[in-house]
């Protein structure tokens, strides 16, 4: 997991289930059918589940919602989520 990345993502999923009754786990490990995924944080709330998965990418990140062929990533820089 991408330390500093995770670490902000992880606060910010915090404040949110502070302020909605909900729940954080963080780094999981399932098994289906014997092989093994990763999940960076799991919000459970009201609203059911969330997984959040925390990748470290720099630059410009863009793509189609339903395409396959996964991000693109264009100059490789820093940018600020906001």
């Amino acid at each position: 997991m991408a330390k500093k990345g995770a670490r902000k993502v992880g606060s910010t999923l915090k404040k949110f289930a502070t302020f909605h009754e909900a729940k954080v786990l963080s780094d999981l490990t399932l098994e289906k059918q014997g092989k093994e995924y990763h999940i960076a944080f799991l919000l459970i709330g009201y609203f059911g589940m969330l997984a959040v998965k925390v990748c470290d990418l720099k630059g410009d990140i863009y793509g189609e919602e339903k395409s396959t062929a996964g991000p693109y990533i264009l100059k490789m820089r820093s940018i600020r989520w906001k």
